[in-house]
């Protein structure tokens, strides 16, 4: 008697993000900048302001690890 094993896929993204966090940050940057005012993504969630202010805390401390 055989036996059918199920696998089940999970879905998986790979982002190819800059190793150095000042790039990360200029990254993000550029994502924002892209997305504000285009009509493909109307509301964001989280909203762009919440992002925004998520980079700006990154980049306080990015600069105060410095």
């Amino acid at each position: 008697m055989s036996q059918t094993k199920t696998v089940t896929k999970t879905p998986s993204a790979i982002l190819k993000l800059p190793t150095r966090m000042a790039d990360v940050i200029t990254y993000a940057q550029g994502i924002v900048k892209a997305m504000t005012g285009n009509a493909s993504f109307p509301t964001p969630t989280p909203t762009l302001a919440v992002i925004s202010t998520a980079i700006g805390e990154l980049q306080t401390a990015e600069t105060a690890a410095l």
